[in-house]
């Protein structure tokens, strides 16, 4: 068996251009070259084009051009230099490790060089980013397939190499299945194999968090945190286990370490809004759920969040109008956030935020 990925799923979207409209150098004018016309030459498929202006201009090694060397990796990766377009992207992951298509786009180039196993690795790693990305599920079961063809390896996974990072790809491949005991067999023998693998840890975590066994999930994020503390949606996620547990001042600690690394990742900055709101320190939580939502372009049901926290904080202040502008607003980035009980359940809130929403 030897499945190829799909087109549709090895198709790498714009979205994370969004972040780069503001760009600004003195060769590459935002609003009129990048903005318009190269991603409009991009959009009609001249990748040529867009590659040789790119190479003219000489994109800069900055954070602020980290889209430029985006849009040149895409048009390497679809003129079938996936060498180039690998370089470009792993210049972009230095300023945005934890942006899941550029993780995704990762694994494609590792695909199509053949290399199943880190391609794996690199899928897990955009879903982890971001759980409502199906097309890095889809890609990481077909790079999987593609390694055991390879490899003549059964379904039943006889004959593993013994290394963490394969017992650690096949433990995600079992979690896609629904199969949690094989899953935490394989996460637990890869950290048996190497106890300073820190994303078997990480792993564990994020299943034990999704069974609610919060006590658990935190003691392995802790011993990952011991490992290397310089991950900041490692820090986030800490952050949530604490609140969970009704440890607010050590998840409010976490939030502030994970924006100390990443000042660019808005869940900690949400996630702060919400624990001030809980504070009714009113104003303090409106500006961190303004800074999330600066931040956000990606991730809906996050911007959801951020809009119901300023409706309540809004109604507190008896501004009804703003109120329900931002649970209008809230309501059209996420149609689900209406059922609010959800979130009152998570933030361990009394029923009155539930009849506050209602009223609105």
């Amino acid at each position: 068996m030897n499945k190829k990925i799909k087109k549709n799923l090895s198709l790498i979207t714009l979205s994370f251009l969004l972040l780069f409209t503001s760009c600004k150098t003195t060769q590459v004018p935002a609003d009129k070259f990048y903005k318009t016309v190269l991603v409009e030459h991009y959009r009609n498929k001249d990748y040529e084009y867009v590659i040789k202006e790119l190479d003219s201009h000489k994109i800069g090694e900055s954070k602020e051009e980290a889209g430029l060397w985006y849009l040149y990796g895409l048009c390497k990766f679809y003129t079938n230099k996936t060498d180039d377009a690998l370089e470009s992207f792993g210049k972009v992951l230095t300023y945005f490790p934890e942006n899941y298509e550029v993780l995704n786009n990762i694994g494609v180039c590792l695909f199509m060089k053949k290399d199943y196993l880190n391609a794996m690795e690199f899928f897990h790693m955009s879903f982890y980013y971001n759980t409502n990305y199906k097309i890095a599920i889809d890609n990481y079961n077909t790079a999987y397939y593609n390694y055991s063809a390879k490899n003549n390896k059964s379904m039943t996974l006889k004959g593993l190499n013994e290394n963490p990072l394969e017992y650690n790809s096949m433990g995600w491949f079992y979690y896609y299945l629904g199969d949690m005991p094989n899953a935490i067999y394989y996460f637990k023998k890869s950290i048996k194999e190497d106890p300073d693998y820190q994303f078997s840890y990480i792993s564990l975590g994020y299943l034990y968090d999704e069974q609610k066994n919060y006590k658990t999930a935190l003691q392995y994020l802790e011993k990952a945190k011991k490992i290397d503390a310089n991950n900041p949606d490692l820090l986030n996620n800490l952050g949530v286990l604490y609140y969970h547990l009704n440890k607010k001042s050590s998840a409010k600690q976490s939030f502030l370490e994970a924006i100390e690394l990443n000042n660019y990742f808005p869940e900690p900055y949400n996630n702060l809004g919400f624990i001030y709101l809980d504070e009714n320190k009113l104003d303090d939580a409106a500006d961190f759920f303004t800074k999330s939502l600066e931040l956000n372009v990606q991730n809906n049901h996050l911007r959801a969040e951020s809009y119901a926290g300023l409706a309540f904080i809004c109604s507190m202040k008896n501004d009804l109008v703003q109120a329900k502008r931002y649970k209008n607003f809230a309501i059209k980035s996420d149609y689900k956030i209406n059922e609010i009980s959800y979130l009152c359940d998570v933030l361990q809130w009394d029923t009155k935020f539930i009849d506050l929403w209602k009223s609105l």
